[in-house]
């Protein structure tokens, strides 16, 4: 049986890493997410450009490219208090399913732009 997590969690993309690069390079992963949204400004305004470019690392068909390209959520933000609860509930879920070893706290491991 194929299935998905439609009704079970919000499809979400999340930029991760380490507590020690956070801390350490607060100014660069402010720069890196000003890239990414230009350059999802960018993709989403030139799609066509965009499944020409992303088609031959992916080694995928076009129509298929352009069927994931047309359904991506372009933008780059903080997580909001709706996604902090979405992801805490996943994580209470795998701690409970013995899935992961220790409980997370979604709230602590969440980094935020100096002001």
């Amino acid at each position: 049986m194929l299935t998905d997590g439609t009704g079970l969690a919000p499809n979400r993309q999340y930029f991760l890493a380490t507590r020690d690069f956070v801390a350490s390079q607060p100014a660069l992963l402010t720069a890196l997410l000003q890239e990414v949204a230009a350059t999802d400004n960018w993709a989403e305004a030139h799609p066509d450009e965009t499944v020409a470019l992303l088609t031959p690392s992916l080694k995928l068909p076009v129509s298929v490219v352009r069927t994931a390209v047309g359904r991506l959520a372009y933008g780059v933000s903080p997580m909001t208090l709706e996604a902090v609860a979405d992801q805490q509930r996943i994580a209470d879920t795998f701690f409970a399913l013995h899935l992961i070893p220790v409980p997370v706290s979604i709230r602590e491991a969440l980094w935020a732009p100096p002001s």
